[in-house]
């Protein structure tokens, strides 16, 4: 058992890496193939760096099995889970792969299903529409997560670095 917690701890941790690094990567073509010289912009950029360096950073302390990492992964899945368009404000943080479902209330109501690559999203929405998703990849990484956490409480001779 000890071996499977370490296995799905690396692999949690390489997923959170590979897709910060994605994500951090998508933002930086973005500022070299099509700047933009304005403050909310620049914003923009820095908030969606910090987030997608924030993953990568939260994925190495987890493939390395430290405890800090375990609990900043639970964050990171958090910032996740929902995203949302209303009253003209958007939000969406996706540093990996996204399966979404949710609601679409803007003119009907209407069932949302769609599957994304990381991606990120703050700000002045497009239109006013109002949607809000759930994405159940960060969903069911909670819950695998809580699971680990709660094995490794009751798993005498579990040796993680400090």
């Amino acid at each position: 058992m000890y071996q499977t917690l370490r296995r799905l701890l690396k692999a949690i941790g390489l997923y959170q890496i590979t897709g910060g690094a994605i994500g951090a990567g998508i933002i930086i073509y973005s500022v070299i193939f099509h700047p933009q010289l304005n403050f909310f912009w620049a914003l923009y950029v820095l908030i969606g760096l910090m987030l997608y360096c924030f993953s990568i950073y939260t994925g190495m302390k987890t493939f390395q099995l430290y405890p800090s990492g375990i609990e900043l992964t639970l964050y990171v899945q958090l910032l996740q889970v929902v995203s949302f368009s209303l009253y003209g404000f958007k939000y969406l943080f996706n540093p990996g792969l996204g399966v979404m479902i949710g609601v679409d209330l803007t003119s009907s109501t209407e069932l949302i299903f769609n599957t994304q690559l990381p991606k990120f999203g703050i700000g002045k929405a497009e239109n006013e529409a109002w949607q809000l998703s759930i994405n159940l990849i960060p969903l069911a990484l909670l819950i695998l997560i809580g699971s680990i956490q709660g094995k490794i409480k009751h798993t005498a001779n579990l040796s993680l670095p400090k």
